[in-house]
Protein backbone atom coordinates (compact mmCIF):
# COMPACT_ATOMS: atom_id res chain seq x y z
CA UNK A 1 0.00 0.00 0.00
CA UNK A 2 2.98 2.19 1.31
CA UNK A 3 4.51 1.57 -2.14
CA UNK A 4 1.92 2.34 -4.51
CA UNK A 5 1.11 5.66 -2.97
CA UNK A 6 5.21 6.57 -2.65
CA UNK A 7 4.76 5.43 -6.38
CA UNK A 8 2.35 7.16 -7.50
CA UNK A 9 3.04 10.55 -5.75
CA UNK A 10 5.13 11.72 -8.43
CA UNK A 11 5.15 12.19 -12.09
CA UNK A 12 7.63 9.84 -13.38
CA UNK A 13 7.94 6.98 -13.38
CA UNK A 14 4.15 6.58 -14.58
CA UNK A 15 1.77 3.43 -14.17
CA UNK A 16 0.36 4.46 -16.60
CA UNK A 17 2.79 2.39 -18.78
CA UNK A 18 5.44 0.81 -16.26
CA UNK A 19 4.11 -2.58 -17.68
CA UNK A 20 6.33 -4.18 -14.19
CA UNK A 21 4.73 -1.82 -11.60
CA UNK A 22 1.30 -2.56 -13.03
CA UNK A 23 1.99 -6.18 -12.75
CA UNK A 24 3.47 -6.19 -9.35
CA UNK A 25 0.80 -3.87 -7.76
CA UNK A 26 -2.67 -4.24 -9.49
CA UNK A 27 -5.48 -7.23 -10.36
CA UNK A 28 -5.68 -8.30 -14.00
CA UNK A 29 -9.28 -6.25 -14.20
CA UNK A 30 -7.55 -2.67 -13.14
CA UNK A 31 -4.35 -3.04 -15.67
CA UNK A 32 -7.17 -4.33 -18.30
CA UNK A 33 -8.23 -0.49 -17.58
CA UNK A 34 -5.42 1.03 -18.02
CA UNK A 35 -4.38 -0.69 -21.27
CA UNK A 36 -7.82 -0.21 -22.61
CA UNK A 37 -7.61 3.79 -21.29
CA UNK A 38 -4.52 3.97 -22.93
CA UNK A 39 -4.90 2.48 -26.49
CA UNK A 40 -8.14 4.97 -26.68
CA UNK A 41 -6.13 8.00 -25.59
CA UNK A 42 -3.13 7.29 -28.24
CA UNK A 43 -5.65 6.36 -31.26
CA UNK A 44 -7.45 10.10 -30.03
CA UNK A 45 -4.25 11.89 -29.95
CA UNK A 46 -3.13 10.83 -33.62
CA UNK A 47 -6.85 11.83 -34.45
CA UNK A 48 -6.14 15.22 -33.53
CA UNK A 49 -2.45 15.58 -32.42
CA UNK A 50 -2.59 19.37 -31.06
CA UNK A 51 -5.36 18.34 -28.62
CA UNK A 52 -4.26 17.86 -25.09
CA UNK A 53 -5.25 14.44 -24.64
CA UNK A 54 -4.36 12.70 -21.23
CA UNK A 55 -3.98 8.99 -20.96
CA UNK A 56 -4.12 6.67 -17.74
CA UNK A 57 -1.70 8.06 -15.41
CA UNK A 58 -0.23 8.49 -11.57
CA UNK A 59 -2.51 11.01 -11.57
CA UNK A 60 -6.08 9.40 -11.80
CA UNK A 61 -4.61 6.66 -8.75
CA UNK A 62 -3.94 9.41 -6.41
CA UNK A 63 -7.73 11.15 -7.86
CA UNK A 64 -6.58 15.02 -7.95
CA UNK A 65 -4.33 16.57 -10.04
CA UNK A 66 -2.93 18.47 -7.31
CA UNK A 67 -0.58 15.64 -5.70
CA UNK A 68 -1.21 16.23 -1.51
CA UNK A 69 1.72 16.83 0.39
CA UNK A 70 0.77 14.03 2.86
CA UNK A 71 -1.14 11.05 3.43
CA UNK A 72 -1.53 9.15 6.61
CA UNK A 73 -3.19 5.69 7.02
CA UNK A 74 -6.58 5.64 9.01
CA UNK A 75 -6.98 1.83 9.58
CA UNK A 76 -7.79 -1.49 7.23
CA UNK A 77 -9.83 -3.65 7.44
CA UNK A 78 -10.18 -7.39 5.88
CA UNK A 79 -13.13 -9.40 4.61
CA UNK A 80 -12.34 -12.49 2.89
CA UNK A 81 -10.11 -12.27 -0.22
CA UNK A 82 -10.60 -7.95 -0.04
CA UNK A 83 -9.10 -5.52 2.19
CA UNK A 84 -9.55 -2.25 2.18
CA UNK A 85 -7.31 0.75 3.52
CA UNK A 86 -8.58 4.15 4.26
CA UNK A 87 -6.17 7.02 3.66
CA UNK A 88 -6.13 10.34 4.45
CA UNK A 89 -4.94 13.02 1.85
CA UNK A 90 -3.78 16.42 3.14
CA UNK A 91 -2.71 19.49 1.16
CA UNK A 92 -0.50 22.37 3.15
CA UNK A 93 0.27 26.05 3.04
CA UNK A 94 0.76 27.12 -0.43
CA UNK A 95 -1.10 24.46 -2.32
CA UNK A 96 -3.53 24.43 -4.62
CA UNK A 97 -6.07 23.01 -2.42
CA UNK A 98 -4.59 24.97 0.87
CA UNK A 99 -5.71 23.33 3.96
CA UNK A 100 -7.73 20.72 2.54
CA UNK A 101 -8.49 16.76 3.86
CA UNK A 102 -9.92 14.28 1.26
CA UNK A 103 -10.26 10.32 2.40
CA UNK A 104 -9.80 7.76 -0.28
CA UNK A 105 -9.61 3.84 0.40
CA UNK A 106 -7.67 1.31 -1.55
CA UNK A 107 -9.55 -1.83 -2.54
CA UNK A 108 -6.82 -4.89 -2.61
CA UNK A 109 -7.97 -8.52 -3.45
CA UNK A 110 -5.97 -11.46 -2.90
CA UNK A 111 -4.65 -13.36 -5.76
CA UNK A 112 -2.26 -15.96 -5.80
CA UNK A 113 -0.93 -15.37 -2.30
CA UNK A 114 -0.42 -11.29 -3.03
CA UNK A 115 -2.14 -8.35 -2.48
CA UNK A 116 -3.12 -6.34 -5.21
CA UNK A 117 -4.72 -3.45 -5.92
CA UNK A 118 -8.65 -3.71 -7.13
CA UNK A 119 -9.79 -0.56 -6.83
CA UNK A 120 -9.71 3.42 -5.54
CA UNK A 121 -13.01 4.97 -3.69
CA UNK A 122 -12.96 8.50 -3.56
CA UNK A 123 -15.24 10.20 -1.41
CA UNK A 124 -16.97 12.86 -2.02
CA UNK A 125 -15.23 16.41 -0.59
CA UNK A 126 -14.66 20.09 -1.94
CA UNK A 127 -12.71 19.19 -4.84
CA UNK A 128 -14.85 16.27 -6.14
CA UNK A 129 -17.56 13.80 -6.73
CA UNK A 130 -17.34 10.36 -5.41
CA UNK A 131 -16.32 7.75 -7.41
CA UNK A 132 -14.04 4.99 -7.73
CA UNK A 133 -10.85 4.65 -10.27
CA UNK A 134 -11.49 1.65 -12.96
CA UNK A 135 -15.00 3.88 -13.38
CA UNK A 136 -13.64 6.70 -13.82
CA UNK A 137 -11.14 4.67 -16.24
CA UNK A 138 -13.97 3.28 -17.72
CA UNK A 139 -15.93 6.90 -18.26
CA UNK A 140 -12.36 8.89 -19.41
CA UNK A 141 -11.31 6.52 -21.68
Amino acid sequence: MRNIISYVFREKPDIGDDEAAQARWLTPKLRRAIVTGRKICERARKADPTDRIDCPSNVDFVGFWSYPLTYSVLGSRRYGDRAIVDVLYSWGKGTDYEGDQEVASFIFKLEKESWLLDDIYFFPGDYRDASSLEAELERQY
